[in-house]
């Protein structure tokens, strides 16, 4: 992975950080640059071809900074659904950067496994927070600003969801099967 800082970050902690959070994932092709917004808070991009994730953080912000995200389970009543708003607090512009390339890189290992990457940002935030909650303390709370369990918000196995690429059964193998035969 090669990073590039255009930041008046530590570079070399940025990298520490960055490599230590994906240690037990390869992505030696995966170029990341870190840079300041325009005048997002924070933004972040993951393109597929060639691979490369964008992390935007804002020269101005101040911390500890909110971080709203979609990682809370639905709520459902009849027809209608909603998601509680669940949110960290980065104490630094290292943990909001830390953030924000985890959000992407997530998106980068589904691209990766070959999954469809539609509607993912709730795992993609899932993935970063289950993190940052694990080696940073960052605790997770509701709109009442009052700690939310873990398995409030971390109930899917994200790791074996991109872990392996998946593979459909061709037709060809499918057809040469042989029948199950009945009992």
């Amino acid at each position: 992975m090669e990073i590039i800082n255009h930041t008046e970050l530590d570079t070399d902690r940025i990298e520490a950080m960055f490599l230590r959070a994906t240690s037990h994932w390869t992505a030696q092709t995966l170029k990341v640059t870190v840079r300041y917004s325009r005048g997002a808070v924070y933004s972040g991009t993951f393109a597929s071809n060639p691979s490369r994730i964008y992390i935007n953080i804002g020269r101005k912000n101040r911390y500890p900074l909110k971080i709203e995200t979609g990682i809370a389970r639905a709520k459902t009543i009849g027809p209608s659904w909603w998601k509680p708003s669940y949110h960290i607090k980065a104490e630094n512009a290292y943990q909001l950067a830390l953030f924000v390339f985890l959000h992407e890189m997530y998106h980068y290992l589904i691209y990766r496994s070959r999954r469809n990457g539609h509607r993912k940002e709730a795992m993609c935030d899932r993935f970063a927070v289950r993190y940052l909650n694990q080696h940073c303390r960052l605790t997770v709370y509701d709109s009442e600003n009052r700690p939310v369990p873990k398995s409030a918000w971390l109930f899917q196995d994200l790791d074996d969801f991109v872990r392996t690429p998946r593979t459909e059964l061709t037709p060809t193998r499918a057809a040469s099967r042989p029948p199950k035969r009945p009992k």
